[in-house]
């Protein structure tokens, strides 16, 4: 669980490292989360998540009422 933590953390670092990424992440917690100064306490939310937490979740959203299946199946030309 730890080793999960610290790569989500390195992504998190490693984004915002340009101007580019700092706008971005800006953008992206104001849209999503409805406070831009959100961002700034991620890394302290991200080491708040437990392993019961990804458990509760998992079985909430990953189950067979809520997916969603695609088939692939090649172009017929006439």
């Amino acid at each position: 669980m730890q080793k999960v933590k610290n790569q989500k953390l390195i992504s998190f670092y490693s984004q915002i490292e340009t101007i580019n990424g700092k706008s971005n992440n800006l953008g992206s917690y104001e849209l999503f989360f409805g406070d831009y100064k959100k961002m700034f306490d991620a890394p302290k939310e991200y080491e708040k998540v437990t392993l019961d937490d990804i458990k509760r979740v998992a079985k909430t959203y990953l189950k067979k009422s809520n997916r969603t299946v695609g088939i692939m199946s090649p172009e017929i030309e006439d």
